[in-house]
């Protein structure tokens, strides 16, 4: 590796994303979800996994002092293009629940119930919310007041860690065949992540993901790229997206929108939501940040 490049599992423990994190309709990190599968269209040939990105991506960012309408409101700026793509779908929302015990390193469940504000008018289907811990998922929910959403909204709480999973592979060092467990939910056709929500009112930096401190940053994002969004959070960080091997590397494959200057922003502008945020102290030391 070279010095100044830093791929992603580093950087992420590095940077220390915490609560600036998806919803899978179909995470907060949130993932709205609509996969493409791979299909035989003729023996030894294969369908396009993806549409490659050329053009350019919106992505909405909002900053304010209420984390409920910031998250709701980051929603609504997109919310044509957001209901359009659900369909007859799966929803998913996938929360941030790093640890059971820290409330820093998991969305909040405020971030959580302005999705749901946002979602329930327009989809009367359960919500699956779904989380795959590192200690036990349902102590997680119940640490953060999650218990409480199945009475208020129309939704199931799921321990993915209880799901079956399927094998797939990745390059591993000296570029060998590195098997990964992938959980059998996130493979499902009707179930992948097409929707980008993060929460950043309250933010992590330093020794992240599990151990930072907080940074309050008071801002939310939501775009239907999600490369766009990981890539304007990282800008957002004050750290330069292009030195993000998975954020470079995905730009290149085209599998979003993660040249910077290609990336509209809706809502707040941007240079009212530039910070400086500590990266981990190892990674800042190694990679001079």
């Amino acid at each position: 590796m070279k010095k100044n490049t830093l791929n992603r599992r580093n950087f992420i423990k590095g940077v220390g994303l915490g609560t600036m994190g998806g919803i899978i309709l179909g995470g907060s990190n949130f993932c709205v979800s609509s996969t493409r599968t791979i299909k035989g269209e003729q023996q030894g040939r294969v369908s396009q996994l993806y549409k490659k990105v050329t053009g350019p991506a919106q992505v909405s960012l909002i900053k304010g002092n209420n984390r409920r309408d910031i998250v709701y409101q980051s929603l609504k700026n997109i919310g044509n293009e957001v209901l359009s793509s659900i369909g007859d779908k799966k929803i998913l929302i996938n929360p941030n629940i790093v640890l059971a015990d820290n409330p820093l390193c998991a969305t909040h469940v405020d971030a959580i119930r302005a999705i749901l504000d946002f979602l329930t008018p327009h989809y009367k289907k359960q919500i699956i919310i779904g989380e795959s811990s590192v200690h036990k998922t349902f102590d997680g929910y119940k640490n953060y007041g999650y218990l409480a959403l199945e009475k208020e909204y129309n939704v199931k709480l799921v321990d993915l860690n209880q799901d079956s999973y399927q094998y797939r592979y990745v390059f591993g060092e000296e570029n060998r065949p590195l098997p990964i467990r992938i959980i059998s939910t996130f493979l499902d056709p009707e179930v992948y992540p097409d929707l980008a929500i993060i929460d950043g009112f309250e933010s992590m930096e330093g020794n992240g993901p599990s151990w930072g401190t907080p940074f309050d940053s008071r801002i939310a994002i939501a775009s239907l790229d999600a490369l766009a969004a990981d890539t304007l959070a990282t800008k957002i960080m004050g750290f330069d997206p292009k030195r993000v091997l998975y954020l470079s590397a995905m730009t290149e494959a085209g599998m979003g929108q993660g040249e910077i200057e290609r990336i509209n922003v809706l809502g707040t502008p941007l240079n009212q939501c530039l910070y400086n945020f500590k990266p981990h102290e190892e990674m800042g030391e190694l990679y001079e940040l």
